[in-house]
């Protein structure tokens, strides 16, 4: 129970929690900045969890075409991540 935990594991959880909190802000700011078609990429894979191959045949793409895509996502989630 909580009663059992001792202050520093709370301060520890509470920290972790603010860190998560944090990079969840920063990550949806990162997202912001996408494109809609990155955008709705990501929401397609992560939050509907279809697969490239599922997002490539409803767009009418090559399944590379997605992969490429993400990889452009990624770069981009990371270097904006990096600079903030």
């Amino acid at each position: 129970a909580d009663g059992d935990e001792g202050i520093d594991e709370r301060l520890s959880r509470e920290e972790d929690d603010a860190a998560r909190q944090e990079l969840l802000r920063r990550l949806k700011e990162a997202v912001a900045h996408l494109t809609p078609l990155q955008r709705t990429t990501l929401h397609k894979l992560y939050v509907l969890h279809m697969s490239q191959s599922d997002i490539a045949r409803e767009e009418g793409v090559a399944r590379q075409i997605i992969s490429k895509r993400l990889i452009r996502i990624y770069k981009c989630l990371k270097k904006f991540l990096e600079k903030t």
